[in-house]
């Protein structure tokens, strides 16, 4: 069994680590697992725990949900949370123009389901984890922070690929190994 899912990585840069350092440096009295900026992803699908027989049917029907698919760039931008004000669980990045990544997202849920792999009950929200809170110690100070970031602007990424990951979990956490790479189509 391997634990697989889909994502869009993008790759660092000084304005992501530089948010990541600010945040970092601003909350660092609270309990947060931060996310390496190398392992920066948005998740399309995760599957879990999946027997070796089943990767390859996958694998085909993600890669025929991808054929004739283009390259796209997105803008990275807003600061969020998923919880509450008052019970915060994660803290995200989001994207201003995500309707090619919708489109992406559709097209893989509809040909998963031939394969009989389902979409995830929750609504899909195009974003990147920062960083996951286990405690916060001053929720004022907190949602201060949130807020001076955001209408942050973060740059464009150039999304060339979407990833089949195999998740490694070790005593430091996870290692994201890819295992095979879709590439979108450019067009000049």
């Amino acid at each position: 069994m391997r634990r697989l899912f889909l994502a869009i990585h993008i790759k660092p840069t000084n304005n992501i680590d530089n948010l990541l350092e600010n945040l970092k440096n601003n909350l660092k009295y609270d309990l947060i697992k931060w996310v390496n900026s190398e392992q920066i992803h948005l998740t399309l699908k995760f599957f879990g725990n999946t027997s070796e027989e089943n990767i390859t049917p996958v694998i085909e029907t993600i890669r025929d949900a991808l054929k004739k698919r283009a390259s796209f760039i997105i803008n990275l931008r807003n600061i969020g949370i998923f919880g509450s004000r008052y019970n915060p669980k994660v803290i995200w990045l989001g994207i201003s123009n995500s309707d090619e990544v919708k489109k992406i997202y559709s097209a893989i849920s509809e040909s998963l389901k031939n394969i009989n792999i389902y979409p995830d009950r929750q609504n899909f929200v195009s974003h990147f984890t920062l960083g996951r809170i286990k405690k916060i110690n001053d929720k004022k100070h907190f949602q201060k922070i949130i807020d001076m970031h955001k209408n942050t602007e973060v740059g464009e990424s150039f999304i060339t690929e979407v990833i089949l990951f195999e998740s490694v979990l070790n005593h430091e956490g996870a290692i994201h190994k890819p295992l095979h790479i879709f590439k979108l189509e450019i067009f000049i």
